[in-house]
């Protein structure tokens, strides 16, 4: 047995190793929109700062802050959540003057309780000067955390997969499942669970507390109890783990239906628990689809405890079977726990595949961030876990039990010894699993997070005998490197070439700017400097020398973005929902067909069974049609149409029409009918500027979930939406 086991604890080892290295490095911003916007220079001044986060905020924690040069704050008012946005935060400022800005922002999250800092600098009328600003901390998260994750996940996962293995599965009678290895399973779990609860709670409360252990316990509890949803679902999984406990003492003291039932009572407690977990997940902050996303989340873990959490247990009474003195009823014992168990497993299993690949991609959005950053790293580790656990369940399905159902009476030792060994390595590489996942919690979902540029500003241009090759790094607003790579068809540069810029905006008359490049070596010439100091369109001009040749004059034109980060994406809503419903109908399948051809149900539980699976596709189904009635056409993310006078006089005539009674004339949320709606009409002159054109266009056409805002699809046609779109990007901030 330790010849198998301890290999595969090995590998387990070593998966999780690779882990800890990769999930320790990468980005973790949950600042998704912002306006202004990190490295935007306003041509006026604004009187808001507003900031939109991946989650919603809790308010007593969260804050903004703006400063100027001198570290002065410029704020009017103190920051607050917006009612409209709890995603959201405002501040109101006073009369800005030219020059640059540093934003600070902290924030804390209803869902995980997360504490995140972090700043970026704006102007007003000048370009950005690169002033000393807070270093921006990813998380305040423990490195402990992780681990209290993990346990917090193995004590869920236990306390459903025990009870539903001794209620669904075992067929033991009661007496053949006493003995201590019951009371060792169900206390494992609980234990698990409580060390979890009482080192997340420590946790929580040394990040908010700001002295030492004792203001931990007299400032940073009180304090993570008045953190809303993270506080109400810690009490209320400490409450359920008790009641967990009582029901299943009197489940291991009972006998007949009276025990059975308070294991029933017992799995459903447990699912409870889980339940919690879900509500806390990552899931639960997805944008306008909390609700599904809670739904995809517990699905997936109550699978996972119903396989892997039943895995201890499904040892316990294979041992207890073998203790049966008659032979045959030996044998028939270890035949219906196997076939149960694989019945349970196979649905299971099915379910984890499917909601595990759409949860993968709502968290993940792009496959590129599947290595680009610490969470979808740490995602790969974990479907590196899972597919050798998915091979080893496999096995058991197929030959193991296939052997222990063909075998004669006396032959049983040699295939039990190796669904023992087998079950063993499962258990290993689920709780490796389950680590995973654990640090999975604690890492920024990929979607969020805004991924460097690595390849900055690049330009080319031919000249003479000249490939001239310009790079600029990080390519924003600021210090930038300005490389050139000068090669000529007649060989190297001679010595004594030299490289000269002529830097100049395109959008404004602030001058030009001559940068001299210093030679590198091998035909490279660099020079770092401040010269593009705003966002727009910009023109380079070269000018090479080369001793006893006539000078060469070129030059090059680009765009450089207010920020060198490509900020968190999200799934197209039509395209999420397609797969939603597709998930479901996938599992209802899945179920339907176990249901009615596995081995492991009697003819009235298999229809039963499979009867759950018609409703579950039939659910699916009735999801899928109409959200494929929402899939059209790519909507263009650059508005098609110029934003001429003629255009903005259209969309401002349709803003009149039909905006101006919620929004207000001006667009900031005050129109007649504002005070009847809830949430009240959004800032148009904030919110506009922090989304593109083809976001507009579908908020407009198809409207906003959760608000009072329908869409215009029907009486608008897409030229006049385009239009309303150009005259919106005309509201003064």
């Amino acid at each position: 047995m330790k010849a198998v086991v301890r290999p595969a604890c090995a590998a387990v080892a070593a998966i999780v190793a690779m882990l800890l290295a990769w999930a320790s490095a990468g980005a973790h911003a949950n600042l998704l929109n912002a306006f202004p916007a990190p490295g935007e220079v306003l041509e006026r001044p604004t009187d808001t700062v507003y900031i939109e986060f991946s989650e919603s905020l809790v308010a007593s924690f969260s804050s903004i802050d703006v400063l100027d040069t001198n570290g002065v704050s410029v704020i009017a008012a103190p920051s607050e959540v917006d009612p409209a946005n709890p995603i959201a935060m405002r501040v109101t400022l006073n009369d800005l003057p030219n020059g640059t800005y540093v934003v600070v922002w902290r924030t804390l999250s209803t869902v995980d309780g997360h504490l995140i800092r972090g700043s970026y600098l704006f102007s007003v009328g000048d370009p950005i000067r690169q002033i000393e600003r807070p270093a921006e901390t990813p998380s305040d998260a423990s490195p402990v955390e992780a681990p209290l994750r993990w346990l917090l996940l193995i004590g869920a996962v236990l306390l459903v997969g025990i009870p539903v293995h001794f209620v669904a599965v075992s067929g033991l009678r009661a007496v053949e499942l006493g003995g201590p290895g019951r009371a060792t399973l169900v206390w494992a779990g609980v234990g698990s669970l409580s060390f979890a609860q009482l080192g997340l709670l420590a946790v929580q409360a040394a990040t908010l507390a700001e002295g030492g252990p004792l203001d931990w316990i007299t400032t940073g509890i009180p304090r993570a109890f008045e953190l809303g949803l993270w506080g109400r679902l810690w009490v209320s999984r400490l409450i359920l783990l008790g009641a967990w406990v009582v029901i299943t003492l009197a489940a291991i003291r009972g006998t007949g239906r009276g025990a059975r039932w308070a294991w029933i009572g017992a799995a459903v407690v447990g699912a409870e628990i889980i339940l919690t977990v879900s509500l806390g997940s990552h899931s639960a902050a997805l944008v306008d689809f909390s609700i599904r996303g809670v739904a995809l989340d517990f699905g997936h873990l109550l699978a996972a405890a119903l396989w892997v959490g039943g895995l201890p247990a499904l040892l316990f009474t294979v041992r207890g079977a073998r203790r049966i003195q008659s032979s045959g009823e030996r044998r028939r014992a270890i035949v219906r726990i196997v076939e149960r168990f694989s019945a349970l497993a196979s649905i299971s299993v099915a379910v984890i595949i499917f909601t595990g690949l759409l949860s993968a991609w709502l968290h993940i959005v792009e496959p590129g961030r599947l290595l680009s950053t610490a969470y979808g790293r740490t995602l790969l580790v974990k479907i590196g876990l899972v597919s050798p656990l998915l091979l080893m369940g496999a096995v058991n399905l197929t030959w193991v039990r296939r052997r222990l159902r063909t075998l004669a009476d006396g032959e049983l030792d040699g295939s039990l010894a190796w669904l023992v060994k087998i079950v063993r390595v499962e258990a290993v590489f689920a709780a490796g699993i389950l680590l995973a996942s654990g640090f999975l919690t604690t890492l920024e979902p990929g979607w969020q997070v805004a991924l460097r540029g690595d390849q900055g500003v690049q330009a080319e241009a031919v000249v003479d005998d000249l490939d001239l090759k310009l790079g600029l790094t990080p390519g924003v607003p600021g210090n930038n490197r300005l490389e050139v790579t000068a090669h000529s068809s007649r060989g190297p540069l001679p010595p004594g070439s030299s490289v000269e810029l002529t830097v100049k905006s395109l959008d404004r008359d602030i001058g030009s700017e001559r940068v001299v490049l210093e030679y590198e070596g091998e035909d490279v010439f660099a020079a770092e400097t401040d010269a593009i100091g705003i966002a727009g369109g910009w023109q380079v001009g070269f000018l090479v020398q080369r001793p006893g040749e006539f000078d060469s004059r070129t030059a090059v034109r680009f765009e450089v973005d207010a920020t060198a980060t490509r900020s968190g994406v999200q799934p197209d809503p039509a395209v999420r929902d397609i797969f939603f419903a597709l998930v479901l109908t996938a599992i209802g399948i899945a179920v339907l067909v176990v249901g009615l051809r596995h081995r492991g149900f009697t003819r009235d539980g298999g229809l039963r069974v499979g009867g759950a699976g018609v409703l579950g596709a039939a659910v699916g189904l009735a999801i899928l049609f109409p959200a494929l009635l929402r899939v059209g056409p790519a909507v263009p993310e650059i508005n098609p149409i110029l934003p001429d006078p003629d255009s903005i006089s259209i969309g401002r005539s349709l803003f009149a029409d039909n905006c101006v009674s919620c929004h207000g004339t001006g667009g900031r949320g005050d129109g007649p009918l504002a005070a009847q709606l809830d949430p009240p009409p959004l800032d148009l002159a904030v919110h506009v500027p922090l989304h593109p054109d083809g976001e507009l266009f579908s908020f407009i056409k198809w409207g906003i979930d959760g608000t009072p805002m329908v869409g215009f699809g029907e009486q608008f046609d897409d030229t006049e939406i385009w239009h309303l779109v150009n005259f919106l990007q005309t509201i003064p901030p």
